[in-house]
């Protein structure tokens, strides 16, 4: 039975032309892929098979999600940024609490969206979110606001060198150590980042050989703290499909190595 919304959500906020997200009055849609609350998903790290590979059309979609966490307030906000040529709508699914209808944000090409979570209302500063959006776009988001702000990190993506770029800003008076842990494809970069006291990292992987497809997640060493980047970069050509969706049809010679 669907339990009745928070009243500590605050209102969504946007910059440039007024766009309200639009929040769901029925019964939310089956998502692709079913979390379990009691057990984070984890993709197969497949090998990948070129002749399984299909052509795709080029698509509008430009999409990000960055998450900032408050600990004085014990809240998680969630921007959305659409950067690209078409609207788009987000999905984001509560983990912690799954019998909630998924908050849903429509955000027109150029614009950003912004909401809240309170964490410390039900759960004692615990946050899980994931976010879906079209053309593979996810994005997740765990950890806690009971402590004191760990780095904030983001994906951007350069279109030119067909990468994807992690940026991560560290505000706090101690140095942190990130590691990045590849699914589909591996990274033959090395995995773990060092971030000095008030600097700012990045970090850059060449995603040609995964059809500008990629999947990986970012933990801190002694942190809750997780972050899970999935999606492929649109370079306004036609492409292929994600070579790990065919894994299962045909096991090949050598994976796919991106970097």
């Amino acid at each position: 039975m669907t339990s009745p919304r928070r009243s500590t959500s605050s209102t969504p906020t946007s910059s440039g032309s007024r766009n309200s997200p639009t929040r769901a009055t029925g019964p939310p849609p089956t998502p692709t892929s079913a979390p379990c609350r009691h057990r984070r998903r984890r993709p197969h790290r497949s090998h990948c098979s070129r002749s399984a590979e299909r052509a795709t059309r080029a698509l509008p979609y430009e999409l990000h999600t960055d998450a900032s966490t408050d600990p004085g307030e014990g809240t998680v906000t969630l921007q959305f940024l659409n950067t690209g040529h078409k609207g788009a709508v987000f999905h984001v699914y509560d983990r912690l609490h799954l019998d909630r209808i998924p908050r849903r944000y429509t955000v027109e090409a150029g614009k950003r969206l912004a909401d809240i979570w309170d964490t410390m209302a039900t759960d004692s500063g615990a946050y899980d979110l994931e976010v879906h959006g079209p053309g593979g776009f996810f994005r997740s988001f765990a950890g806690t606001t009971a402590s004191e702000g760990g780095p904030e990190l983001r994906v951007r993506y350069d279109r030119h060198g067909k990468s994807a770029v992690l940026t991560v800003r560290n505000p706090g008076p101690k140095a942190v150590t990130l590691h990045v842990e590849p699914h589909a494809y591996r990274f033959s970069e090395p995995r773990t980042i060092h971030v000095p006291a008030r600097e700012e990292v990045e970090r850059h992987w060449s995603l040609k050989p995964s059809g500008h497809s990629y999947d990986f997640t970012v933990t801190m060493y002694g942190s809750s703290l997780e972050r899970r980047f999935a999606g492929r970069v649109e370079t306004g050509r036609d492409g292929i499909s994600d070579p790990a969706m065919a894994a299962h049809l045909q096991r090949p010679e050598n994976p796919v190595v991106v970097g």
